[in-house]
C-alpha cells in the first residue's frame, strides 16, 4: 500500500461513518491557529478534518491535538475532493473557508455542504471593508471564526456571527526554531507598504535583519540584503516575545500579533498606506492604544 493510497484512506474512513462535524480549509497559520481552536471546541479531536496548504502551513499543534491533517496540493486534491464529494453524509457538515479564491474543486466541494462558514485568515477582520474576501458570497449571518479580540474590528463583519474561539498565541504555537535576535537592533518584517520606503529601512547597516515575506509572490525588497531570513522557516512570533530591539512592519498579521502582547520590551514602527488609513481604522485604533508602537503613513 502506497503511503498515497494510505492518506486518501484515513481520511474516507472516519468521513463514511458520519466522524466528521467540520472541514476547515487552511492556506496560511492564520486559519491554521483559528483550526486549532475549532477543534478544541469539539467534543472530540477527531471530528474537525483540517485540510492546509503545505508551504504555507506549519501544522504541529493540530497534530499534537490528534486533530486529522491533510495537505493539499493540485494533483492529491483532483483525487481527495472527489472522493469527498460523492459521499453524500457531508450534507451533514460544516465547511470552513477563509474565501472564495481556493479553486474550482473547493468550491464545488462547498456547494456540497449543509453550511458553509468563514475561518479568518489575516488582516480583513481589521479593514472596514475586506480585500480578499468577498461577503456577499457567503450567507447572512454565517460563522465566522476568527481569534479572542478585545478591540472592535471592521465594520463588514456586522452581517456575520462572530466566534471568537482561541487567542491569538496559537499563532506561535508552531514546531520552527526560534530566531536568534542577540545582535538585532532593527528587525523589518516584510509586508506592504514597506516597499515604498526601502531606503528608510537601512537594511545595509550593522544590527538589521529582513524577515523575507513566506510568500514569494508578495516580496516587496528586491536587491542585495545582508542580512535575511525567509519568514516561513522560523518561528517569528515566538521569537519576538522577547526582543529588546525595534521592529518594523507594514500590514500585515505580526503587526497584529505583536501589537497584543502585553508590555513587550521591544518598540514597534508600522507602516500603513496613506490611501488605505480610512479602511484600516480599526488596526489604527490599536496603534493609537499602544505606548510602545508608532504609527507612519507612506
Amino acid at each position: 500500500m502506497t503511503p498515497h493510497r494510505f492518506q486518501g484512506e484515513a481520511i474516507c474512513e472516519p468521513l463514511l461513518r458520519g466522524k466528521y462535524k467540520g472541514v476547515v480549509f487552511c492556506p496560511n497559520q492564520v486559519t491554521a491557529a483559528i483550526a486549532l481552536g475549532m477543534a478544541l471546541h469539539n467534543d472530540s479531536m477527531a471530528e474537525t478534518l483540517v485540510i492546509y496548504w503545505p508551504d504555507r502551513c506549519d501544522v504541529s499543534s493540530l497534530r499534537a491535538a490528534r486533530v486529522r491533517c491533510w495537505s493539499y496540493n493540485r494533483v492529491r486534491g483532483l483525487w481527495y475532493l472527489a472522493c469527498l464529494m460523492l459521499i453524500r453524509i457531508f450534507v451533514s457538515v460544516e465547511v470552513c473557508l477563509p474565501h472564495r479564491k481556493l479553486g474550482r474543486m473547493v468550491e464545488w466541494f462547498a456547494r456540497l455542504c449543509s453550511t458553509t462558514s468563514i475561518v479568518d485568515d489575516g488582516l480583513d477582520a481589521w479593514r472596514e471593508q475586506p480585500q480578499n474576501i468577498d461577503p456577499a458570497t457567503f450567507a447572512l449571518g454565517a460563522n465566522f471564526y476568527t481569534f479572542q479580540y478585545s478591540t472592535p474590528l471592521g465594520h463588514w463583519l456586522q452581517r456575520f456571527t462572530l466566534c471568537p474561539i482561541i487567542g491569538i498565541e496559537a499563532m506561535a504555537e508552531v514546531a520552527r526554531d526560534m530566531l536568534n535576535l542577540d545582535s538585532v537592533r532593527r528587525l523589518v518584517v516584510e509586508s506592504p507598504p514597506l516597499g515604498r520606503v526601502v531606503d528608510e529601512l537601512e537594511l545595509d547597516k550593522d544590527g538589521v535583519m529582513l524577515v523575507a515575506h513566506s510568500n514569494v509572490n508578495k516580496r516587496l525588497i528586491l536587491g542585495d540584503v545582508p542580512r535575511v531570513v525567509q519568514g516561513g522557516e522560523w518561528a517569528l512570533e515566538r521569537s519576538i516575545r522577547a526582543y529588546t530591539g525595534e521592529i518594523i512592519v507594514g500590514e500585515s498579521m505580526i503587526a497584529v500579533y505583536a501589537l497584543l502582547q502585553s508590555n513587550p520590551a521591544y518598540r514597534l514602527l508600522i507602516y500603513i498606506a496613506q490611501e488605505n488609513k480610512s479602511n484600516l481604522a480599526p488596526l489604527i485604533h490599536l496603534i493609537e492604544q499602544r505606548s510602545f508602537s508608532t504609527l507612519r503613513e507612506c
